[in-house]
């Protein structure tokens, strides 16, 4: 039989986290553990009843309240964590949808800043200076006109 221990746990999903965070609970014993388009943990416990975990935004595991970053599968757990296995808890909270600011700070033509209302974690930018590249014609432009999405900040 397996088990399932959820740890690195946090309150608040996009908490930079500069320790281990807290320990979850042990489900189990499970028949398999199975994960799915890396959006759900599938347990089939002892007999065939499926439980189901979701992963939420990038990398973490909701359950109860709290988001696991880091999850094991034992044959035997040691301890006394084992939780039967709750649904109503398992079902993450609905964020509302906010609408994405960027602001980017040109000087002299150069970037000299980018600030948004996104969480750090969940977006990338690079800076790209097209003046600097000497492969490139002195009128390159990176983007058409048609090309760019309106921002309505």
């Amino acid at each position: 039989m397996m088990y399932l221990k959820l740890f690195h746990g946090r309150n608040d999903p996009a908490r930079d986290m500069d320790d281990w965070g807290f320990d979850g609970p042990i489900f189990g014993p499970y028949q398999f553990i199975h994960t799915t388009y890396a959006n759900f943990v599938k347990m089939s416990d002892t007999d065939g009843k499926m439980n189901e975990l979701h992963i939420v935004g990038p990398d973490m595991i909701y359950y109860n309240g709290s988001y696991y970053g880091d999850w094991s599968v034992y044959e035997n757990p040691e301890g006394s964590l084992i939780e039967k296995f709750n649904y109503k808890k398992a079902t993450p909270p609905k964020f509302p949808k906010r609408l994405a600011k960027i602001i980017v700070y040109i000087k002299g033509g150069i970037c000299q800043d980018v600030k948004t209302n996104n969480p750090e974690e969940l977006w990338d930018y690079a800076i790209v200076d097209y003046d600097n590249d000497h492969s490139l014609p002195d009128d390159y432009v990176p983007f058409s006109k048609n090309e760019m999405e309106p921002l309505f900040l």
